[in-house]
């Protein structure tokens, strides 16, 4: 619903469980763009991935407007 509701934006989801893995895949078959990231090393079907908290720092630093 979220989504929906700022469609000039791209949405950033980014997740380290097991159950990220399902809204993953949700998003993912959206009609639009949402970016998906896993934060460790396990399986994913995410589009990117982060190794742990210091680097989805980084990228935040980097991405996301102040």
């Amino acid at each position: 619903r979220v989504v929906g509701q700022h469609p000039a934006r791209t949405p950033v989801y980014l997740g380290d469980d097991t159950t990220d893995e399902d809204a993953f895949a949700v998003l993912q078959d959206l009609d639009r763009e949402v970016v998906t990231v896993r934060v460790g090393q396990e399986d994913t079907c995410a589009d990117y991935r982060l190794s742990g908290p210091e680097e989805v720092v980084t990228y935040l630093r980097r991405y996301v407007p102040s």
